[in-house]
């Protein structure tokens, strides 16, 4: 039993990533776990382990064992339906947000439960990924291109704490620019992946797009953070809204059908609402006061009418007077 624990001990051990360990780091980690072995003992569980698990060594002096690249993750305990189908959506839906890092750790995770869905021999689990979709509610738009270098080089500088170089176009600018930066954070939004960032030597921070960098390079020089940078305060504070850092207390009359979905999913703790004589939902609610509020309600179209604050309803009554010349057919 003593060598059974031991061996399973070894395995969970051994790094994914390459150089891998050497049989005296080995020893060293199994002595901390309470396991007396000699450093010969593990030399021989390492190569009795190789035959039935995918582990290599390139022969070097000392040795340096790991798994074989793209080996399937060994969990215990193994898979159930559950836990496989949560892993594929995953991989489905998430994958495209984690660090290239952290795809290449979770990519025998996403294997072995690809590989159980598929060896399940059950119709059901494997007509899964054909069974579930994530929609926008949005105009859903194709994600803009990102060079792999330059998404390398950001995961690398946030996890790393480290400055960045990058040639950055800013919108509307046919030629870019060099930029050094101080990356702060990551935000995806809707399909574009935005640096929150200082740049020098400026102390502002500001928001540039992925897909405008070009040209990146790490340097060795560490981060300057603002005091009391905070990335939640800063998207509470309606940085990612285009907002004008004031709330507001919006009041309007949706008709009964557009209201629905504010009834079910409030935009703030503090709403309240009211049915019309006229059938119409009044809605009552703090908000910041942001290009996309004003957006969002232009999307409602006639479906909505904002009383309060007089400021905002006037700005909706001029962008819809400015749309109605637009598509006048005198």
């Amino acid at each position: 039993m003593d060598t059974s624990l031991r061996l399973l001990a070894m395995l969970k051990i051994i790094p994914r990533r390459q150089p891998g360990i050497t049989c005296r780091e080995m020893q060293r980690k199994l002595v901390t776990h309470g396991y007396e072995v000699s450093k010969r003992t593990v030399e021989r569980d390492l190569v009795r382990l190789s035959g039935p698990f995918p582990l290599v060594t390139e022969g070097s002096h000392p040795e340096y064992w790991s798994w074989m690249p793209g080996a399937e993750a060994l969990a215990l305990p193994d898979h159930d339906p559950m836990s496989a189908l949560t892993w594929q959506l995953v991989e489905e839906y998430l994958q495209p947000l984690l660090p290239l890092s952290v795809k290449e750790e979770l990519e025998p995770q996403f294997n072995s439960a690809r590989n159980y869905l598929r060896d399940s021999g059950s119709k059901k689990l494997r007509r899964w990924k054909h069974r579930v979709r994530y929609l926008p509610r949005a105009m859903p738009l194709p994600p803009p291109k990102i060079a792999s270098e330059v998404l390398e080089a950001v995961y690398t500088a946030l996890l790393e704490e480290r400055q960045l170089q990058v040639h950055y176009r800013s919108r509307g600018k046919a030629k870019a620019r060099p930029l050094t930066l101080n990356p702060l954070a990551l935000v995806v939004q809707e399909t574009v992946y935005y640096l929150v960032t200082v740049v020098e030597p400026f102390e502002d921070t500001v928001h540039t797009a992925l897909h405008r960098m070009s040209r990146p390079k790490l340097l060795d020089s560490k981060v300057r953070e603002p005091d009391g940078f905070d990335l939640d305060t800063h998207i509470k504070d309606g940085r990612f809204l285009y907002a004008s850092g004031r709330k507001i207390r919006l009041v309007a009359r949706f008709d009964r059908y557009a209201a629905q979905s504010i009834l079910e999913a409030p935009l703030s703790d503090d709403q309240t609402s009211k049915t019309l004589e006229d059938g119409r939902i009044e809605i009552a609610v703090t908000v910041m006061e942001s290009d996309q509020l004003r957006w969002w309600l232009l999307g409602f179209g006639s479906n909505v009418e904002v009383i309060k604050p007089t400021g905002l309803r006037q700005t909706l009554a001029a962008e819809i007077l400015a749309l109605s010349e637009v598509y006048s057919f005198s």
